[in-house]
Order: C-alpha cells, then structure tokens, then sequence
C-alpha cells in the first residue's frame, strides 16, 4: 500500500497524524496486527480486543521494526521517548479497526488491476493456492492472501500487502453468519469472483442451502457487464440462477466452459495415487495428472483453471500449477507417523457434510498394507439437522468395504455410531487428547497404518496430528 501523509490525513478525517522527523513519510508499507511479526516497513494497528490489548505490545513492535503506529490510546504516545518518536508515523484513531478498514478502502480505490475474490462451502483456499501456483508457473507478480484470512480484518490486512509491481491480487471470503459478507465485498470491490461450491457448511448460522447459496452470490453484488461471476455449473443451486453479468461454469457436466473428463484414480511411479482427467478449457483440451485421489481437489481444480482463463495466464502454466501444486495445511495433507508406523492424512482444518464423504471416499480407495483408521470429528455449526447429518455418515462408512476401524471425537460424532454396522469397531471418545491415546494404542500393534483425521476445527484434531506425526 503506497502512503504518504496527505493520503493518511484525507482517508482518516479526525485522526491525529504525527509524523517523526526521522521518519519516511512516503513509501510502500503494509499493516500488521501481531507485535510479534512485525516487520520494517508496517504499520503497527493496536487492536483492542476481549482478552488482549495490542497497545500492551507496542514495544515489541518498535523494537522489530515497524514503521509507524495505529493507536487509540494517547497514554501510549506519550509513554514513547522522544528519540522513538523522531523516526516514527504514529496515527491516533477513536477506532483502530476501523481505521485501518478506511486505510485499506482507500487503497482499493486507487488500484486498477484484476481482483480476485473467492467464495464458498468448501475449496477457497485450496483453489486460491491452485492459482497461486499457476499464477507463479506463468511468473505474473501476484499478491495472493495469506493463509485462510478471509474475515473483514483479513481482507483489510492482506489489500496493505498489494503493491505497485502487483499485475493480479487473489483474496478470499468466508461467511460464517447472514449479512456478513456484505461489508467486505464492499471494501474488496473483486473485479472476478468466485462460488467454488454450495454445501452444508455454517448452516447454523446462514441456513439452508438455498439460504447459503443466496448470501455467497453476493459476492457480485457489484458487479457490471464488464465483470465475471465464476460458479460451480454443477450445482442448480447457483447455475439456474439469473445474473446481470457475464457468468463462467466449471464442473464435470458437459455444459460447462470449463470441465473434467474421462476424471480416473492412477498410481504413480513411487505408488502414490494421482487423479487423471482431461481439461477441457473452453477451445482447448489437455491431460492432466494431480497429485492425491480426493475429487473435491479437482473441482478446486477447474476454479482456479477458469480464473486463470480470464487472467489470460497460458495453458502450460495451468497445467504445470495444477500438477506440481504441493498442497496446503490439514486439507488432506499427508504426512509420516512417528516411528514409521504408516501415514496419517490431516484433513482437520473443517469439516461439513459434503467434505467429509469426499474425505471418507478418498479414504476408502487408497491402498495400505496396515490398518486403516478414520478419526471422525464432530462436524460444528450444522444446526437442527446436525444429528441427521453424522448419522448419515456411519451409513457412508458401512458401504466403503477397507474402513473396518473408528475413533469418533465428540457427542456429535457419536451419532455415527448408531449407524454403524456391526463390523465396523467404532471406538467413542470426549475429546482430541483421548483419541490420541486410543489412535497411540492402536498404532502399536501394527506397521504400515493409514490415518484418516477429519473433524471441525473447534474440535483441535490438528493438535492430535502434532502428537503423532514426525
């Protein structure tokens, strides 16, 4: 984000601007919110939270670098030694969030190059790192957000990050609650957007899937002849839909712009398994071969393969982003257990309905010569329906014929084990520290085990995987 004292005193209005004498007035700068990464070049924001106070922290970001303050609190200012302030910016605001959210609408406002913002139940970050990764084969400068920062806050935070040199910039968006997504598609204003797929997710708080589909369509709430809706063309949901913009299908149907074909599970020269399909690309088609068995991968897939279409990003660079993507953290992440005892596949980071059947299916076709365990967690925020919905999955288990062992993580989980069949040794426990200790039990008789971890993330499964892997 380029700022310069003008540009600070005109967005923030009645904020009180002090500019050092030492102090670099103008340059590229980003925001950060935590003391503790704090680098040169960022504006330290003093949030103000229930349990944490950042002004409490100021110190420690002065000492890593940073270079300027967002504070709320005068005492703060004054606590700071004249030889500290000489080579500081330091912005005093009523409202530190909110400042740093008009920062960043500012600096949204200035930029022209292609936005990209992208929704959904399930796939945002693993489709946003697919493009990363074809974005960075083709060598177009990009900003892409980190991690899974899709709240207003992260939105804020990750605009600071584009710079000048930036050809593209890639965000994501993620609802929890009705009405939430309103106020940052209207602070990230995306020039592309992106519906990767509709599913039971945050039903607690959206609704049905009707209810669900309609909140993610806002995302092109702004949008105008010249900009593109993106949307997962298998779903009803979202393809039967009118739009007042040009609008571009993925999927496996036929009728999609961009597709998968002839989709089929191959194995590898080292063993591992690998999903093969033809990429039909609008005029072009191609074979591509991804690393992993999990389908919703390919979905994600074909997102990002439709987002680089509009980006004008070169069909080899899609390709090569796809087939060398290295995957992302607890989304069917496979490691090593300790010891050499087998694998565990770590698909913690949530957990829906939807996801857990592709997760279970995957599951099912990979080979092993140990056990086979799947960790089911407590699927969150399902609403009334939520013990219909674990229900449903123990009768999934019963027809996947390789899935004979259980450890179900959570009250909700337990509901699965009514539906189980009677060949299936389900283990229940209260929460991630006792299922460590079964799977631990469990893993001791046996060489060559495959793990399955799939759970919400308000259950910790991830703090189980820490335990266990090497």
């Amino acid at each position: 984000m380029w700022v310069s004292k003008d540009f600070l005193c005109e967005t923030l209005g009645d904020a009180s601007v002090y500019v050092g004498r030492q102090a670099r007035v103008e340059g590229d700068i980003s925001f950060s919110i935590d003391s503790r990464t704090t680098q040169e070049n960022q504006l330290f924001v003093a949030l103000t939270g229930n349990r944490v106070d950042g002004h409490d922290f100021i110190d420690q970001a002065i000492s890593n670098g940073a270079w300027g303050l967002l504070i709320s609190k005068r005492t703060a200012l004054e606590a700071l030694s004249e030889r500290i302030k000489e080579r500081l910016v330091i912005i005093i605001a009523a409202d530190t969030q909110q400042a740093m959210i008009a920062l960043a609408k500012a600096w949204r406002a200035q930029l022209t190059i292609p936005l990209v913002g992208i929704t959904g139940s399930v796939g945002k970050t693993s489709t946003k790192e697919m493009l990363r990764s074809m974005l960075r084969h083709a060598g177009v400068p990009a900003a892409v957000s980190y991690g899974n920062q899709n709240t207003l806050l992260g939105i804020a935070l990750n605009l600071s990050h584009v710079q000048r040199e930036h050809k593209v910039a890639v965000f994501e968006v993620g609802i929890n609650d009705k009405g939430e997504i309103e106020s940052q598609i209207d602070l990230l204003r995306p020039t592309i957007g992106v519906i990767t797929f509709i599913a039971h997710a945050h039903a607690l708080g959206l609704g049905s899937l009707h209810d669900i589909a309609y909140e993610k369509k806002k995302m092109f709430r702004y949008f105008s002849p010249t900009n593109i809706g993106i949307i997962c063309g298998d779903q009803d949901l979202l393809a039967d839909a009118s739009y007042g913009h040009p609008v571009a299908k993925f999927g496996f149907k036929t009728k999609n712009q961009v597709q998968a074909r002839k989709v089929r599970v191959v194995t590898g020269a080292d063993g591992a398994l690998a999903t093969q399909f033809v990429l039909k690309w609008y005029g072009a088609k191609v074979t591509v071969t991804m690393p992993g068995n999990h389908l919703g991968m390919v979905n994600n897939a074909l997102a990002a393969s439709t987002i680089a279409y509009f980006l004008e990003i070169p069909l080899d660079a899609v390709v090569n982003g796809i087939e060398q993507y290295e995957g992302y953290a607890h989304r069917f992440e496979i490691k090593d257990i300790r010891g050499k005892r087998g694998r565990v596949i770590s698909d913690c980071y949530n957990a829906n309905p939807e996801s857990m059947k592709a997760a279970l299916v995957a599951f099912d076709q990979m080979p092993t010569a140990g056990a086979k365990i799947a960790v089911i967690g407590n699927m969150l925020e399902l609403g009334e329906k939520q013990v219909y919905w674990h229900r449903q999955i123990g009768r999934l288990v019963n027809r996947l014929s390789s899935i004979q062992t259980v450890i179900l993580v959570g009250e909700l989980a337990w509901q699965a084990g009514h539906s189980l069949a009677r060949g299936v040794q389900a283990t229940q426990v209260a929460d991630w520290q006792e299922a460590t200790a079964v799977l631990k039990a469990m893993l001791g008789g046996h060489d060559q085990s495959l793990v399955l971890v799939k759970g919400s993330r308000g259950v910790n499964l991830t703090k189980m995987v820490e335990q266990i892997v090497e």
